[in-house]
């Protein structure tokens, strides 16, 4: 996790590649929603552990799973499949 994007790796392929934070979306619930629309940039302090998020790959397949494990420069998401 760097300060604009994040690196996400594939398990199954093996592949990593890099996506902005705007391509990433928390899925959060109505009174989230509500004070996000106050903030105008997502940044690596809007994610937490347990949370859930969906983002595009560059096959511009969307994907949905949850941050298992963030580190310094890096963050585990399992996804759905």
């Amino acid at each position: 996790m760097k300060d604009r994007q994040v690196t996400l790796f594939h398990e199954q392929s093996k592949q990593r590649f890099n996506v902005l934070y705007a391509a990433v979306v928390p899925v959060m619930n109505s009174r989230q929603a509500r004070h996000s629309r106050r903030r105008r940039f997502i940044t690596k302090q809007d994610f937490r552990v347990g949370q859930r998020v969906s983002f595009t790959d560059q096959s511009l397949k969307r994907h949905v799973g949850e941050i298992v494990r963030i580190n310094q420069r890096t963050a585990n998401v399992h996804c759905d499949g």
